[in-house]
């Protein structure tokens, strides 16, 4: 059969070519699209690697008829930045508080990177300062060991360790067995003002003990894993302007909780010159940091939905007058012997292979217009961050995709895609034509 219908796609040719040309072209917009849907899903049905339900990030600042310059130079801000944790931790609302660098609470919009050392070779990773609490706030995971001291004494040099997308945070390394790492710091004594000045000034290795090893986080979904460390905030690190304090409440308790919570606590926490300025659900800062990627997905949804009712409509007129001027060939094939359900197969089964052929050419183009890196800079390039994640949520691990089985899975994404538009434009126009009567048929031939 299939033999047969090549040899009928080659007999009209001419009037083929138009029809392949619109699929070639179809084709090819719509692997950008499926592509770029496919894996924004992907990413999004992974795990972040924190839990943001009931989380909150309080801010606090110098209340409104404070004069910073009334305070004398060694008064201990923060010991006042301690005290209201301490309350906040006391509130029966609250399940549990952390202080946190405003890089480091999730959805952040900043960003910090530095490197390590390893037998002579730079890591990369993301530097988060937090308190140990951050790790129950926010219900961070342990592969292995567990959070640095609560004593700043003895967390000095302290570190929690999260891997890349590979799952170990040096190559070739067991991450649970990941014991220390080297981070070149500044001589005492030096304070760069740049990047260059930070460069120039001279450095010595500092040895941190890795205490723990957590799961794999990303900043947010849509973006990919990254080594990460969290230091140990220390105390003199408690500043207004990048200080936050995050909270996990109670489920219970979670229903009109601001509104509550700054009747029963607005007093409590003013504490020295500070005073609660805003209380943010995380939940609503997620929103705020996924909405440009969610417009992205929404245009590409609108463009998706646009083309496929046009080429079902494409499809649809094509073929039915495809169809109606085949009537003779087809009454014969009635004549003849030929089923109802033979033509009808005979139809779909020749616009399958011209879909089949069509799109050999379209994943050429499509794949070279890919690797040019014009989708790069349009910011919907499907082959950016590879490698990416796949969550086996069996074995709570992840693993990973190689650029060739993306496009494979993408390939059979829109061949599919396209199959079931196609289908369903032809089956109706080759309903109509195997219902007509043999007699009736010849007579239009």
């Amino acid at each position: 059969m299939i033999r047969h219908c090549l040899k009928m796609i080659w007999a009209e040719r001419k009037s083929n070519t138009w029809i392949l040309v619109e699929l070639i072209v179809v084709f090819s917009i719509l692997w950008f699209c499926s592509g770029f849907l496919y894996v924004r899903t992907k990413q999004l049905l992974e795990p972040v690697g924190v839990d943001i339900k009931h989380t909150y990030t309080l801010r606090f600042n110098y209340g409104k008829n404070v004069n910073e310059e009334e305070y004398p130079e060694d008064y201990d801000f923060p010991q006042d930045g301690i005290t209201i944790l301490e309350r906040l931790k006391q509130y029966l609302a609250i399940e549990s508080a952390c202080f946190s660098h405003d890089r480091s609470t999730p959805y952040s919009g900043s960003l910090t990177t530095s490197s390590v050392e390893k037998d002579s070779v730079h890591y990369s990773y993301e530097d988060r300062p937090v308190d140990p609490g951050y790790f129950d706030v926010f219900k961070v995971k342990f592969q292995a060991g567990k959070p640095f001291d609560q004593n700043p004494v003895n967390s000095n040099n302290q570190v929690v360790a999260s891997p890349q997308e590979d799952n170990t945070f040096y190559k070739n390394q067991d991450i649970t067995t990941l014991k220390e790492i080297i981070k070149r710091e500044l001589e005492p004594g030096y304070n760069p003002k740049n990047r260059e000045e930070w460069e120039k000034a001279p450095k010595v290795d500092v040895i941190w003990k890795v205490t723990g090893v957590v799961n794999k986080i990303k900043r947010s979904e849509f973006e990919p894993y990254r080594r990460v460390l969290f230091f140990p905030m220390k105390r003199n690190d408690f500043n207004p302007q990048n200080t936050e304090f995050c909270i996990r409440v109670k489920p219970e308790a979670d229903k009109q909780f601001i509104e509550t919570f700054r009747k029963e606590m607005g007093e409590r926490l003013k504490v020295g010159p500070f005073e609660l300025t805003s209380i943010t659900p995380i939940s609503e800062r997620r929103t705020d940091f996924l909405q440009q990627e969610q417009g992205k997905i929404d245009t590409i949804l609108v463009v998706v939905s646009f083309l496929l009712i046009n080429v079902f409509l494409g499809i649809l007129g094509t073929f039915r007058f495809r169809t109606n001027a085949r009537l003779g060939e087809i009454g014969l094939r009635c004549a003849l012997g030929s089923s109802k359900k033979k033509i009808r197969q005979l139809l779909l089964g020749e616009t399958f292979l011209m879909l089949l052929l069509a799109s050999i050419p379209a994943t050429i183009i499509a794949l070279n217009i890919e690797l040019s890196g014009i989708l790069s800079k349009l910011g919907v390039s499907i082959l950016e961050g590879v490698q990416l994640d796949i969550f086996d949520k069996q074995n709570d691990s992840v693993a990973s995709m190689s650029p060739v089985q993306l496009c494979l899975i993408n390939y059979f994404i829109t061949f599919i895609t396209m199959l079931i538009i196609v289908w369903l434009g032809t089956w109706y126009p080759a309903k109509k034509a195997s219902d007509v009567q043999p007699a009736e048929a010849l007579h239009y031939e």
